[in-house]
């Protein structure tokens, strides 16, 4: 099964993000682009304030491949800041404001950032602390710190918005024809086994590529208004909702992090009509005890994705949501995000097992235990053969990454010569062409969304000096998807209480990354080989910490 009219319509397009930009502000320039909170702009407005941006880039010296990174939560200021780097070809790495200083420094010295645009706060975090304890001096490629989230920032860009001259949109103009389609658009992070997460670069034709077929797929138009719960720094909230709304020109209310009642009061109070999120985001809210006092009648479609979800939970979030068009979908950073879809008017029944299927123009096969890559679909089309083979999910075309900032290594690893990227996604295709995916091929953690890298955490616990050895593992949690379980074991005559790690995790990670669970080990076990027992070891800690009794 394949949506006919879509395949017979996409042909990839050599176009930049600014370009891509443009064309929506030529198509409809007094459409409200963004709300967020009391505000309002207009893509017209966004143009301008954009273009102002560009001037002032230009006097700090930021131009075509200088990289500038974004740790903020999502914000008006954010997109604007977001399109004026796209304009001018600059290189927007996105970092996740939930970082804390350790983890902000070491982002910052791997990717070599020469400015950063940062926001006052992100939750119970102030930003702007860590920021006025930021020693330039460690990080020589930093010139400069720009705070974005001023209450006055939209007016005072306006103002200086009012004062262009015709020598000023000269040069504007000048500096926006420099990128091109091929060059890179944007650094996101993935988590790995390492402590400093590995930079994604894609290009503005990965980006906008995936937006246009996204859009396609989801059928969005400029009458939809998509509620924008998920994170900007992701890819799942760049592409499919900041650069779709570029592709089919909706509306984005813009929530500056998730809050379960804000996204119900976003659908009741905003008119909101599409809902992208996590499992956990969509579990969160049809269990929520305010659920029932908010009316959903205005939602239509959205995507459900980011990490695993069962047959019985997508089925009750789409019968309490009641969406029909809920689509689930299959991806990762380093394919922009979006590789598969279902098909839109496919049943809840048919698209409750599988994460869709390949979108147009994108080559997927299996790769074996032998080494051997049985191709499945070619250019978007399911070829009917060899479909119950299992392996690694393997993807091709133009979604796919140029690679990962400074690790080589990683990317021979990653992306062949040929173009096949690795996902390190067990899966199969079924004899319709939906991809199932099994799983993670390593042992990353997937919690509410969040790719969290087990060895990032584990050498933090580690610096504890009552500490002989420590994994960690995700288990299963009925709204989170997974939660976080850390195995330790102590050096002799040592001890610490539970609270204390958690606690020491918390002063150096992000809160998302502290272990929900703890367990006192005499040891971990191993397998014959010398290796952690990864399965045992999951099994164990599920029957300490079963979480099945939450709800």
């Amino acid at each position: 099964m394949v949506n006919k009219l879509l395949f017979e319509n996409f042909i990839p397009e050599e176009m930049t993000i600014g370009e891509l930009f443009a064309k929506r502000v030529a198509e409809t320039p007094n459409a409200i682009a963004i709300e967020f909170g009391d505000e309002t702009i207009t893509w017209a407005e966004m143009d301008l304030l954009s273009d102002w941006l560009v001037k002032r880039f230009d006097y700090f010296g930021i131009h075509s491949g200088t990289k500038c990174a974004l740790w903020c939560g999502n914000h008006l200021q954010w997109v604007i800041v977001y399109i004026g780097l796209q304009k001018i070809g600059a290189t927007a790495i996105l970092v996740n404001p939930g970082y804390l200083a350790d983890e902000l420094y070491r982002v910052l010295s791997y990717a070599e950032i020469e400015f950063l645009f940062y926001g006052e706060t992100f939750k119970n975090q102030s930003l702007n602390e860590i920021i006025d304890n930021l020693d330039l001096l460690e990080h020589p490629y930093l010139k400069q710190t720009i705070p974005i989230e001023m209450d006055d920032a939209v007016r005072f860009m306006i103002d200086g918005a009012k004062a262009l001259t015709a020598a000023d949109y000269e040069r504007i103009e000048y500096l926006k024809s420099i990128p091109k389609p091929h060059d890179v658009a944007c650094m996101l992070f993935t988590s790995g086994t390492t402590a400093v997460p590995k930079g994604v670069l894609l290009t503005h034709y990965n980006l906008v590529n995936c937006a246009r077929a996204t859009v396609a797929s989801m059928h969005w138009d400029k009458t939809d208004k998509t509620c924008v719960m998920v994170p900007l720094f992701h890819c799942f909230g760049m592409t499919s909702s900041l650069l779709g709304s570029l592709v089919a020109g909706n509306t984005l209310y813009l929530m500056k992090y998730y809050r379960t009642v804000d996204a119900l009061d976003a659908i009741q109070n905003h008119g909101c009509t599409v809902l992208n999120g996590v499992p956990s985001m969509f579990l969160a809210m049809i269990y929520n005890h305010h659920f029932d006092e908010y009316d959903i009648s205005n939602l239509k479609s959205g995507i459900i994705a980011g990490s695993a979800i069962t047959v019985l939970d997508y089925k009750r979030i789409c019968e309490k949501l009641k969406m029909k068009h809920l689509l689930m979908s299959y991806g990762q950073t380093e394919t922009s995000p979006g590789v598969s879809f279902s098909d839109y008017d496919e049943s809840i029944e048919d698209k409750a097992d599988n994460a869709g299927f390949i979108i147009p123009e994108v080559d997927a096969g299996i790769l074996d235990k032998e080494g051997n890559i049985h191709m499945l679909v070619e250019k978007g089309r399911f070829l009917g053969k060899e479909h119950s083979v299992m392996g690694e999910i393997m993807i091709r075309g133009y979604l796919v990454m140029k690679g990962y900032y400074k690790r080589p290594n990683a990317t021979a690893e990653t992306l062949q010569a040929d173009g096949w990227l690795h996902t390190g996604d067990q899966g199969f295709f079924d004899e319709k062409g939906h991809i199932h995916v099994l799983g993670r091929m390593k042992d990353i953690i997937i919690r509410g969304g969040e790719n969290i890298s087990p060895g990032e955490i584990e050498e933090c616990i580690l610096e504890l000096p009552q500490i002989k050895q420590v994994k960690l593992v995700g288990i299963p949690h009925p709204v989170l998807q997974q939660e976080i379980a850390a195995a330790v074991v102590l050096k002799k005559g040592q001890t610490i209480e539970a609270e204390a790690i958690q606690s020491y995790v918390g002063q150096h990670l992000a809160k998302y990354k502290v272990p929900a669970y703890i367990a006192f080990l005499d040891e971990i076990p191993m397998t014959t080989s010398g290796k952690v027992a990864i399965g045992q070891l999951r099994q164990d800690m599920e029957r300490r910490f079963a979480t099945d009794k939450i709800l």
